[in-house]
């Protein structure tokens, strides 16, 4: 009776065993692919100063944790005076179920855009994978994103598979976004160059903005864009204290660029225009403030003492 009971323990506590296993198991699988969906650009940011123009570099569109899909679509939107797009390689995604997939590439210039759909009798995709790859060519020197747009993943019933998208980024210059602030006034300036940028100042009284750059050995270069609100007209550029040759770009209603060279060691940068932004009136504002308020003070007082007085003689 006893070795039946010890038995009967035994039994119940590999039950038990099995039943937690169990649970971990599925815990586990739905743990993979519960979290949210993800198209993304992979790598996610490049910034190499060795991929100047001519050279080529890749990026993968991958899908993660993604259940039962059976098709979809995406585009990549990319700055076509900085990048050529190609080449455009399947990845496993397709490929894993050919030949039963349906693909269209409908890329332009400065737009990837390929679309694929799975065919009786492939199964559906679970897991993480690469949709493709894609190669561009390196035309100019500066950073741009790599942006994923309109996305779209369906499962095997012809249902929308929710998804979130990443972008990706490149750049074979170092691109800073500068944030001046001066009087009243927040400007913007971007610089895009392969040396380090620092100490950038605006000098409103000289009509300038002024840094260093450093680099280590060969030539250095910098494309400054400039809001044209802050200072235009005429611009001139100085190494350290020495005019030197640039490239005024076409500019837009917002900005103007420049761009110039100069030998890689620690330099300081100059850039004058002929005007600049003014300091905003304080003093004339105050003044009209002060009107202001007075003589609301006054229509207040005029209109409470015309409530309040007494009744006149010929009332």
């Amino acid at each position: 009776m006893s070795i039946s009971k010890e038995r009967g323990k035994t039994l119940l506590r590999l039950f038990v065993l099995f039943v937690l296993c169990s649970a971990v198991i599925t815990i586990g699988i739905r743990n993979v692919y519960a979290g949210t969906t993800l198209v993304s650009v992979n790598p996610a940011s490049i910034v190499d100063l060795t991929k100047t123009p001519g050279t080529t570099f890749t990026v993968d569109i991958n899908v993660t944790n993604v259940a039962n899909l059976y098709g979809g679509e995406f585009q990549v939107r990319y700055n076509p005076t900085l990048l050529e797009n190609t080449l455009r390689v399947w990845g496993p995604v397709k490929t894993s179920r050919d030949p039963n997939v349906f693909v269209v590439d409908k890329s332009t210039v400065g737009n990837v855009w390929m679309v694929w759909t799975y065919l009786p009798p492939a199964t559906a995709f679970t897991g993480n994978g690469t949709i493709a790859t894609l190669t561009f060519k390196v035309l100019a020197s500066d950073g741009a994103i790599l942006d994923l747009h309109d996305s779209k993943l369906g499962d095997s019933g012809g249902n929308p598979i929710a998804h979130d998208e990443a972008d990706g980024y490149f750049a074979n210059v170092y691109v800073l976004m500068h944030t001046i602030n001066w009087d009243v006034y927040t400007f913007k300036v971007r610089t895009a160059c392969n040396s380090t940028v620092a100490n950038l100042q605006f000098n409103q009284p000289e009509m300038e903005i002024n840094f260093t750059v450093t680099g280590t050995t060969g030539k250095g270069f910098c494309n400054v864009t400039i809001p044209n609100d802050m200072i235009w007209g005429t611009f001139t550029v100085y190494l350290n204290s020495a005019p030197i040759t640039f490239t005024l770009g076409a500019g837009n209603a917002t900005h103007n660029s420049l761009w110039f060279t100069y030998t890689h060691s620690t330099q300081t940068i100059e850039i004058q225009g002929t005007e600049v932004v003014s300091e905003f009136p304080t003093g004339t504002a105050i003044a009209a403030l002060m009107i202001i308020t007075l003589l609301a003070v006054a229509i207040r007082k005029m209109a409470w003492t015309k409530k309040h007085r007494g009744p006149t003689i010929a009332e």
